[in-house]
């Protein structure tokens, strides 16, 4: 039933008495709402609601197939618990975050106090305030920050590692499973590793750093924030990074064999035209891309 109320709102075909109607459903019973959570959550990380619907969306638009969006959630809602549970890349914490962003979506918001919160792909995280701060945990993927000036209590960024304090700052964040990265963009960031001393970041700097210590400082790249407008600035890149890097923003697989990986590539490319991008690289390089319906790609040795 809730893929059935989903693909419905998500139609473009709904009228309000349908609006309502599903609204009623989700307050019946909290078994309804948990199972609209579920199919909202599946969905978004299938790619099957159209990005242009979600508002502050940063995207292209996705071609939307209904009778195929129902089926697809109702298989994996009706698999149950723990299957729902299994199901990769969809653990629990960040299907209930207060915000998500799915497989090459950006998001921007503009938060109470000014502040502007921009989100890459694939991220989720939580907005919490109390009478001394604001936090913000960010469960998964990247954001891009800047505190408002006129803000009356300090922001906090949490991550899997430890906790950032930025200091009238624009600075981005990127949670990785080993260890978080900081790229400071302006002003200053205190690095709070979990279980070591702090760091404070200046403009131009970046560091990773886990629970128990902090990397060198590095200089940071020029355009780090260039994919909040979409694009992706590479100079010099190794081609096995930049496939990686454009993996982030794509549905299915998408692998550089090694034996081509240290090749090397520098360019502007748009986010939103992946596709293009790979059909492109054996003009420039010496590579073949070896594809399986557009979902099984590999950059290989041509």
């Amino acid at each position: 039933m809730a893929a059935n109320w989903l693909s419905l709102l998500h139609s473009g075909e709904a009228s309000n008495e349908d609006r309502e109607a599903c609204l009623n459903w989700r307050n019946a019973n909290p078994e309804h709402e948990l199972a609209w959570v579920r199919a909202e959550a599946v969905q978004q990380k299938l790619g099957l609601i159209p990005e242009s619907l979600g508002k502050g969306t940063l995207g292209r638009k996705q071609r939307y197939d209904r009778r195929q969006t129902i089926k697809t959630v109702a298989l994996l809602i009706a698999a149950g618990p723990l299957a729902y549970a299994t199901y990769r890349g969809i653990p629990w914490r960040e299907v209930t975050a207060d915000y998500r962003t799915s497989t090459g979506e950006r998001r921007q918001i503009r938060l109470a106090d000014g502040s502007q919160l921009y989100m890459n792909t694939a991220s989720a995280l939580d907005i919490d305030a109390n009478l001394q701060h604001q936090l913000i945990t960010l469960h998964e993927g990247e954001i891009l920050f800047e505190t408002a000036p006129s803000s009356q209590r300090p922001w906090l960024v949490n991550t899997a590692h430890g906790q950032l304090r930025p200091i009238g700052t624009r600075f981005i964040v990127r949670q990785l499973d080993a260890m978080t990265q900081l790229g400071v963009i302006e002003g200053q960031v205190e690095i709070r590793p979990a279980h070591a001393s702090h760091k404070r970041l200046s403009a131009g700097q970046q560091a990773g750093f886990d629970a128990h210590g902090i990397q060198p400082v590095r200089r940071l790249p020029n355009h780090a924030d260039a994919w909040i407008r979409g694009v992706l600035h590479v100079n010099n890149m190794r081609l096995g990074q930049f496939v990686h890097e454009l993996a982030r923003y794509r549905y299915g697989m998408l692998r550089c064999d090694p034996a081509v990986a240290d090749l090397r590539i520098s360019g502007v490319f748009r986010l939103d035209e992946t596709d293009r991008i790979i059909e492109a690289l054996p003009a420039t390089l010496p590579v073949q891309v070896n594809s399986i319906l557009g979902l099984w790609v590999t950059i290989q040795a041509a």
